[in-house]
């Protein structure tokens, strides 16, 4: 597995998480929008994690700049949720987990040349 591969695994775990997020929801309340959000969340954190696993710099930087985007997007949106209501889930937990993966891409794109282990 090459390392542009491994530095994707975050962003798709944390994609998955959305999803399922947004799954639960609709099973639990029945909103049919909460479901359209995560999935269409989900898609376009999937896309940005394929793109960061390509070997080419514009699609690595392309990938990486836009599962920034998205993960601050999320982040905004449901930190002012949890701000407001103080409700942990699913608020607070989404809140945390898109500041972290936020976090994550950010050193991503600032260390764009990773150091690999020579043989």
């Amino acid at each position: 597995v090459g390392l542009r591969r491994v530095m994707s695994i975050p962003n798709y775990i944390s994609g998955a998480v959305v999803a399922a997020g947004g799954v639960a929801g609709y099973l639990r309340t029945g909103s049919e929008t909460s479901l359209a959000v995560a999935l269409a969340f989900a898609a376009v954190i999937f896309f940005a994690a394929f793109k960061i696993s390509q070997t080419s710099v514009s699609s690595k930087s392309l990938g990486t700049n836009l599962a920034i985007a998205m993960w601050l997007i999320l982040a905004g949106v449901m930190g002012f949720r949890f701000f407001n209501s103080w409700k942990v889930m699913p608020a607070g937990v989404v809140f945390v987990l898109s500041s972290a993966m936020s976090i994550y891409n950010f050193l991503q794109a600032s260390n764009p040349k990773p150091k690999v282990a020579k043989h």
